[in-house]
């Protein structure tokens, strides 16, 4: 039994000895049949397939974070100019519009004088605190402020002149006028008294005359009735 064994084991293993033969002589004989043009152009492309895949080795490369950095770094200096660009509108409804300018670069004003909220201009004041400082020179500050309030007074009455300057020039309202003391510089307390009562302070009470006893040789001022007396000064309707 063991015999016939050894012998079936030796049999199967010369079989397949002499097939492998057999299928090496076959390949053998295909690659000797087959033309050379084939055999070189299946090796080109094998060559070809290997430089490829050494190329794109060597040009593709993964970028680094400080590459990327940069790069991002570049596109919001590109942008944020863009963001900073001013936007100029029309100047409607509120909006403000760009400043105009005139050919200097500076900003274009109409040459119109400063007003007050009584509509005074520089001049006006002026004016005012020339006649406070002959009037009323070492009375207090609120005695000069009354003595402005007056002339404001009295441009709101039908009785006098509207304009400021009409009722200091008024024919004999004023003997300060007539002497020319009325062309003397004022004093800072008097501009600082002429622009507070243009703001509207009235320390006389509303009145439309004022007088020094001492020196008024009026009688017709005293009929007036006294409303109020600040230093010196009695002020009267």
């Amino acid at each position: 039994m063991l015999l016939f064994e050894d012998k079936y084991i030796k049999a199967l293993g010369s079989a397949l000895a002499i097939g492998l033969m057999v299928v090496s002589l076959m390949m053998a004989i295909s690659a000797a049949q087959m033309p050379p043009d084939t055999l070189s152009m299946a090796q080109s492309l094998e060559e070809d397939k290997e430089k490829a895949k050494v190329a794109q080795g060597t040009n593709i490369r993964p970028s680094s974070p400080k590459t990327a950095d940069r790069s991002q770094t570049r596109e919001r200096q590109v942008e944020e100019p863009k963001a900073r660009a001013p936007v100029f509108e029309a100047n409607s409804g509120g909006m403000p519009g760009p400043s105009k300018t005139n050919g200097t670069g500076t900003q274009a004003q109409a040459a119109l004088p400063e007003r007050r909220s009584s509509g005074l201009s520089e001049g006006d004041i002026w004016l005012m605190a020339q006649l406070i400082h002959a009037e009323g020179r070492g009375e207090s500050l609120e005695g000069q402020v009354a003595i402005g309030a007056v002339l404001l007074n009295r441009t709101r009455d039908s009785r006098f002149p509207s304009s400021l300057a009409g009722v200091i020039y008024e024919s004999g309202a004023f003997c300060t006028v007539r002497d020319g003391q009325i062309n003397l510089s004022p004093d800072s307390n008097a501009l600082r008294a002429a622009r507070l009562a243009a703001s509207g302070w009235d320390p006389s009470g509303g009145a439309l005359y004022f007088y020094n006893p001492a020196r008024s040789t009026s009688r017709w001022i005293y009929t007036r009735p006294v409303i109020n007396r600040i230093g010196h000064h009695v002020f009267a309707l």
